[in-house]
């Protein structure tokens, strides 16, 4: 999972998915903020491809559509036909602005504005076709227009006005038949015609704001949720005034909902889900076709964590943090060594706390960090934003420009040995420059610059990892794991991808050894010297495997111990897994007995010190690793401290008298 957001400090109001273009592969991602900003951003690449104003102040909602096929180029409009898709954006000033998107440029353009209305426009949908757009605002109306002609074809008014004024229209959607759907600040759920604009049903099931709306495909089925944290169902009972009923609500969020979105299934309509976020911090799924039988699933167990790896510097081990906005290098102190008999788990007291050797910014104030990286000897700490990449001297403070040229922003990046920098730049492509010349001039002379003649097909995908051990240099990219030689500065092989996404690799050179792991849990162990495959032991029978896919969430942190050949450590955020992927495989797990209180199935865990023994963690885990010099660092934040930090929820249940 990669996160992508505005570069300026508004808040982000609205999201909107584009279909990837004719002939291309990546969706595009349109970020709407109450900054007056609209961001394009390609799935896969790790910085935006372009940000501009909105035109009309602060970006309330986005929406987009594809224009059928028949009707592009129909009209007086010539450039209907070269369409990728039109994006409506609600506007603070109350109008409705429609760009036209240019997915292979990675822009929008200005198209059309609808006529302005008093107040400000808060939500915006489409009807199917793309022809008609609607549009709600403050004053507590709904309005379609005819996207071409600029021509308002309806005026829908929800609901009356409250003590505090018209009733705002927060969420819309529009039906597959052109139902009209609108949620607004009394709690209420309307449905209009959309042909005629006359209110066909009201349900007031909200003791709050209604922000978000989602829908089923076939238009039988609409989710609402706001303020009051309730997940409300609704489905289509039949036809006619009374056709809409409410059937339940779940409240599985602990803050406001402020979106839902329908997630469709290639399997078919009875297998779609829909997703909720809060500002709880956690994404939530449902099941559409069965609502009111499944428990919801949690896919977020934590906000989006801080980068943490692990380095050797020549002060010893240390830990290399990136923020949003600098990158902090850590001293990890030294630790007393284990008495006999210590129980497992057993946590080592430290000498003293850990140290802050350095704190770098990045050479833009107020910008986002992509990638970091420290070099063994600890002399340098490279890090990249949106514009550039720059390397600082970490005795000194200043920074050293690694080549005479502007050095592309990276995605990743990593030191290859003492004087290698590699880096992979955020549209695609890796680079490997030579830092000796920086070190030995003192900064004044540009070191060589290499580019890595076999990563010429790593253009347009942007490498999520970098990790070099010695002679290779692994790149991964979501779907491809490539490694190179850096002594002949060519590709060596291709490494066979997991089932699934890639979420994290690692490299030993010292045991030629590379692990994979994907979101799915999956785990795979590659020989750099046979370029194969490697059949691991650990794996056989499937309870490894079952226990790996039992662990909530995904495995995001793989390390590799530096003395012990296929022993390894495989974490998601709440739990992980100790095992010797080259080691026997553990016994059959017992038969299951009754469940207690207290009781945790032995299949689930496995017995103590037994490989492919799995943990619980009591605390989300950010980072867990091998070091260098062997020990096992944990890095973990209470989720009591992160819940501290979010907003608190606008409104709270009263209970009792």
């Amino acid at each position: 999972m990669s996160t992508a957001g505005p570069d300026g400090e508004g808040a982000v109001s609205s999201l909107a998915f584009l279909p990837p273009a004719a002939g291309a592969k990546k969706h595009t991602l349109i970020i709407g903020s109450l900054e007056g900003t609209l961001t394009v951003w390609t799935v896969g690449h790790a910085a935006p491809a372009t940000t501009q104003d909105s035109m009309g102040g602060a970006v309330w909602s986005v929406a987009s559509a594809q224009p059928a096929r028949e009707a592009r180029g129909a009209g007086d409009d010539a450039d209907a036909a070269e369409r990728d898709a039109l994006v409506a954006v609600a506007c603070d000033d109350g109008a409705v602005r429609v760009f036209e998107a240019d997915l292979a440029a990675g822009e929008l353009r200005y198209w059309r504005a609808m006529p302005r209305v008093e107040g400000r426009a808060l939500s915006v949908a489409w009807y199917p076709g793309a022809e008609v757009v609607v549009a709600g605002t403050s004053g507590g109306t709904v309005h379609s227009y005819h996207a071409a002609s600029q021509r308002e074809l309806l005026r829908m008014t929800a609901g009356a006005a409250t003590r505090g004024g018209p009733a705002s229209v927060w969420a819309l959607a529009v039906l597959a038949d052109g139902t009209v759907v609108a949620g607004d600040s009394s709690g209420a759920v309307r449905w209009f015609d959309g042909a005629m604009g006359v209110q066909t049903a009201t349900w007031t099931v909200h003791s709050a704001d209604v922000l978000c709306l989602a829908a089923s495909r076939d238009g039988r089925a609409v989710l609402a949720s706001g303020v009051d944290h309730q997940v409300a169902l609704f489905r289509r009972a039949g036809d006619g005034a009374d056709g809409w009923v409410y059937v339940t609500s779940k409240r599985p969020h602990s803050g406001d909902v402020r979106g839902m979105a329908l997630v469709p299934s290639r399997e078919g309509p009875d297998t779609d889900l829909v997703a909720s976020c809060s500002n709880d911090a956690h994404v939530i799924l449902y099941s559409v076709a069965h609502f009111e039988k499944q428990h919801p699933s949690k896919l977020t167990p934590l906000p989006d964590p801080p980068s943490v790896s692990a380095a050797r510097t020549g002060a010893g081990d240390a830990l290399v943090v990136r923020q949003r906005g600098h990158v902090d290098v850590w001293a990890l102190p030294e630790c007393q060594s284990p008495a006999s008999g210590t129980p497992e788990g057993h946590l080592l007291s430290s000498e003293a706390p850990p140290a802050l050797l350095k704190r770098v910014r990045p050479q833009v104030q107020g910008s986002r960090v992509t990638a970091a990286a420290v070099s063994p000897d600890g002399q340098w700490v490279a890090v990249s934003d949106a514009s550039s990449t720059r390397v600082f001297l970490a005795s000194e403070g200043g920074d050293v420009g690694v080549d005479d040229r502007p050095v592309p922003p990276a995605s990743a990046l990593c030191f290859a040995g003492e004087g290698r920098l590699a880096v992979a730049g955020t549209a695609g492509g890796l680079w490997v420059f030579d830092m000796a010349g920086a070190e030995d001039e003192g900064g004044d002379a540009a070191p060589e610059c290499r580019q890595l003649a076999s990563a010429k097909g790593t253009e347009g995908d942007a490498l999520t990892h970098l990790e070099a051990d010695g002679r290779w240099l692994l790149a991964c990219a979501k779907r491809k794991v490539l490694l190179f030689d850096l002594q002949k500065m060519g590709l060596h092989c291709s490494v066979p991808a997991p089932a699934g996404p890639l979420s994290c690799a690692t490299l030993s050179a010292a045991h030629g050894l590379v692990l994979l792991a994907s979101a799915t849990n999956d785990v795979l162990l590659f020989d750099v010297a046979a370029a194969k495959r490697v059949e691991c032991p650990a794996l056989a029978g499937g309870v490894v495997e079952e226990r790996l896919s039992s662990m909530p969430g995904s495995i995001h942190c793989v390390s590799l111990h530096p003395g012990v050949r296929g022993l390894c450590v495989l974490s998601t955020p709440t739990a992980f897994c100790i095992v010797n992927l080259l080691g026997p495989p553990p016994g059959a797990p017992q038969k299951k007995r009754k469940r207690t209180a207290d009781y945790r199935p032995s299949d689930l865990l496995g017995g103590p010190r037994e490989n492919g023994r799995v943990l619980m963690l009591e605390h989300p885990c950010l980072c867990l690793r091998f070091l260098p010099s062997g020990r096992l660092a944990l890095v973990e934040k209470p989720w009591a401290d992160v819940s501290a930090t979010l907003p608190a929820p606008l409104h709270r249940r009263t209970f009792g008298n």
